[in-house]
């Protein structure tokens, strides 16, 4: 299982690295997505936001940046990061924007038109939300719509985004999980989690991380690294994106991986993984409370009361009560002893009475259960079950 906070600190560190070697008037692109990566984090004590966006200042000063049209796409990147931090645009350059994305639109159809570059129109997209016509964004949304059906991951991915920026509707991409590449993958899981819907599917949604984990060895996030058996050199681009995929991530709780993660009991495990994992976390609970409540049972020799086996409630009382109880958590030698041995004894009752009873007399639909609160169930069903393994004598 893939550790994503390593995995985020180390992607961080790479990209302050890229700060220190990038300079934004030759490679503007790559320095707004740095810019992007670090607004992720939030405005709040953070130096390389500050940085990369001072040094973008300066940049979209200078009025021969905005004499190509090609920094359009760079600039669009910009003008959302620069408005959240309380500036924007130069207001002298942004007037005739509206001319300037018409005569694209119009080159649209073009071999070499501008807005058949995926990172030119992703960035485009952003400008249109704060800086042109609802008529020119919905131009740029239609371009974008058909360009985002290509065979081509990355560019489709990034067409699609741009798609859905500026409102135009978008198919979900669709696309083998099985047989995607090294160069495929990183796009594909910010997407994933910057717009799920556009990726066709939950299993789909949820296989691209799984894909990602099967074909990160093959990536090589730093450049020094690029060589034999590396099947895919992350640009900063790249680095910018995984940055904002895993920074989401690890902003959720991934409470599948804490799962898998957890040192449960062999028995917890068997008994409710499966149960877990498919989201039915009422029947994992009761799977597991059953196993234990039959761990008692076993342990205490079967018991009998009027001609019937013991269960629930009295089936613990039978146990683990009296002066002398047939099961004992501790040696009962002093009182701390006792009171731990009756601590635990209320606890398996409350496994009986609070965890398998309920689930069990009633259907899973009318138990509001969530999975936090399953792991905390089946937590202390696995510590009951491993304090059953050590009984005292």
């Amino acid at each position: 299982m893939l550790d994503y906070y390593t995995l985020r600190n180390e992607i961080k560190r790479l990209l302050l690295t890229q700060v220190q070697r990038l300079n934004v008037a030759d490679d503007p692109l790559s320095w707004a997505w740095l810019a992007r990566a670090f607004a992720h984090e939030g405005e709040a004590n953070n130096p390389a936001l500050g940085q990369t966006l001072d040094q973008a200042k300066r940049w979209l000063a200078d009025d021969t940046t905005w004499e190509t049209d090609g920094n359009l796409g760079s600039i669009g990147l910009f003008a959302p990061l620069l408005r959240e931090a309380g500036g924007g645009l130069p207001a002298h350059q942004t007037g005739g924007l509206g001319g300037r994305v018409a005569q694209l639109c119009d080159q649209a159809l073009g071999r070499y038109a501008k807005l058949t570059n995926p990172d030119f129109a992703f960035g485009l997209a952003q400008l249109g939300l704060l800086h042109l016509s609802v008529e020119l964004q919905q131009r740029l949304g239609e371009q974008f719509r058909r360009s985002a059906q290509l065979e081509n991951i990355r560019l489709a991915v990034l067409f699609a985004a741009a798609a859905e920026t500026v409102g135009a509707p978008v198919q979900p991409l669709v696309f083998d999980i099985a047989t995607l590449k090294a160069h495929e993958i990183i796009p594909l899981v910010w997407l994933a989690e910057r717009s799920p819907t556009l990726i066709d599917g939950a299993a789909r949604r949820s296989g691209v991380w799984e894909a990602f984990e099967r074909l990160k060895e093959g990536i090589a996030l730093d450049e020094r690294d690029a060589g034999a058996g590396m099947l895919h050199t992350a640009s900063p681009v790249d680095l910018a994106m995984l940055y904002e995929a895993v920074l989401a991530k690890t902003q959720q709780t991934d409470f599948v991986a804490l799962f898998n993660n957890m040192p449960w009991h062999p028995v917890v495990r068997g008994a409710a993984a499966s149960l877990f994992l498919k989201g039915e976390y009422v029947s994992a609970v009761f799977e597991a409370a059953k196993v234990c409540i039959d761990e008692v049972k076993q342990k205490a020799g079967h018991p009998q009361g009027g001609g019937k086996p013991l269960d629930g409630v009295n089936l613990i009382t039978h146990s683990f009560g009296g002066k002398a109880p047939r099961l004992k958590f501790t040696s009962l030698s002093t009182q701390s002893d006792e009171n731990e041995h009756r601590g635990l004894a209320l606890i398996a009752e409350g496994v009986v009475s609070a965890l398998r009873n309920p689930k069990g007399h009633l259907p899973g639909s009318a138990i509001p259960l969530e999975a936090e609160e399953a792991l905390e169930q089946l937590a202390m069903i696995s510590y009951l079950m491993r304090r059953l393994d050590n009984l005292v004598p």
